[in-house]
């Protein structure tokens, strides 16, 4: 087996190279951190290059910032939709639209085993899955075949992905010569793809923990409101978890960049050339520039990137409220430069090789008893108002 990049931070795990192969040579195999790379069975393989063609990660790539780019406040006119969606149910108003014309919704999903994978949805139920983050890198698995398959039979297509992936289904279905009229490809701003690894780790201590299966992971629970978003872990008697400190820990590292893909520290698409129709985020700072319009639900961000954008913009106008916006008060940094690497990314996966994943969350996410026990004082002091008595004294004497 031999591999199809010379560095990591080459490869973005799309297997766009393992989609077009004629001889099915390529697989593709986990890392130590638990990320997929492809590797090529030479026994099988023809040297077509075709595998190497078709990569627009290790291509050459030219900017070409659109100046035509519609940005939009957007929120469903559902509060239901809202509730059970990150931010402000953009992709829900999209999706329907697809489906109600009898197309196809490809989005990413827990499978049987909480992995995060790419789904074929031709229903509301089943793209309900769809709903919300995922702060872990999806498994493309067979997807992009399933995608050609569904323009060859004249379906229209909704894809959605983090924008490598979009990259990747473009130039899939330009090299395999379908008509992409009825595709529609749908990107989110992407702080980064993280472990699957972590990820796996962090649900199985979850149940261990609880001592009870664990059944949904949500990324960006509303329970605190959508500016005071939080995780969420739910289990299979109904409990749900996003108080406990353990709930925050993977958020910590997510955020902390300090276990995302190595590629994802040099990505190409943290900018304004979108390769996508339509670009979703969250519109942070919705609270400064339309005040009004922010009531802690959630608010979308929209970006228009085409023509064929524009228009299912406007099919969808009727189940959303929204406000025209501009680059300038929307600009966030996951669309102006690549997250960086943490400076202790290294010494995390040294110390979890080593020492494994509870030391880990204990160093470099806060996660220790002695954290555990200072957090549970505080928050009894608190309730019988020991805190607000000491806060007074400390007045009187000052």
């Amino acid at each position: 087996m031999t591999a199809l990049y010379l560095n990591k931070k080459d490869c973005c795990g799309c297997f766009a190279c393992g989609s077009i192969c004629s001889q099915s040579a390529i697989s593709m195999r986990p890392d130590k951190e638990g990320f997929l790379y492809p590797e090529v069975d030479k026994n099988k393989c023809k040297e077509c290059g075709y595998c190497k063609k078709v990569c627009v990660f290790q291509k050459k790539y030219t900017l070409r910032v659109n100046k035509n780019i519609q940005v939009y406040a957007v929120k469903h006119v559902s509060s239901k939709v809202r509730n059970r969606s990150s931010s402000g149910g953009i992709f829900t108003a999209i999706s329907d639209e697809i489906l109600f014309h009898k197309g196809t919704v490809y989005g990413v999903g827990y499978d049987e085993k909480m992995v995060a994978c790419h789904q074929r949805a031709t229903d509301k139920n089943a793209r309900d899955n769809f709903r919300g983050s995922k702060y872990v890198q999806s498994e493309i698995r067979q997807t992009l075949k399933h995608v050609q398959d569904d323009l060859e039979n004249g379906l229209s297509v909704l894809f959605t992905g983090t924008p490598c992936q979009i990259a990747a289904v473009k130039e899939y279905i330009k090299r395999k010569h379908v008509n992409a009229k009825q595709l529609i490809l749908c990107d989110v701003v992407c702080h980064g793809t993280p472990s699957p690894k972590i990820f796996s780790e962090y649900l199985k201590y979850a149940e261990i923990l609880k001592g009870k299966k664990l059944v949904n992971h949500v990324c960006r629970s509303k329970n605190l409101g959508w500016h005071r978003h939080t995780e969420m872990n739910i289990f299979e008697d109904g409990e749900e978890d996003f108080k406990s400190q353990y709930s925050q820990v993977y958020k910590a590292l997510f955020y902390g960049s300090i276990i995302l893909r190595p590629c994802c520290h040099n990505c190409k698409y943290t900018n304004l050339s979108r390769q996508s129709d339509l670009t979703m985020a969250d519109y942070w700072g919705i609270e400064k520039c339309f005040p009004g319009f922010d009531d802690n639900k959630g608010v979308s961000l929209l970006l228009v990137n085409t023509v064929k954008g524009q228009k299912m913009f406007e099919n969808v106008c009727s189940n959303i409220v929204y406000l025209k916006s501009n680059i300038k008060d929307c600009l966030q940094p996951q669309l102006q430069f690549p997250a960086k690497a943490s400076p202790i990314r290294g010494s995390f996966w040294m110390d979890y090789y080593n020492r494994g994943f509870i030391y880990v969350i204990g160093k470099y996410a806060g996660y220790s008893i002695s954290n555990r026990i200072i957090k549970g004082l505080k928050s009894t002091f608190k309730k019988i108002g020991i805190i607000g008595f000491i806060k007074k004294i400390r007045n009187l004497c000052c």
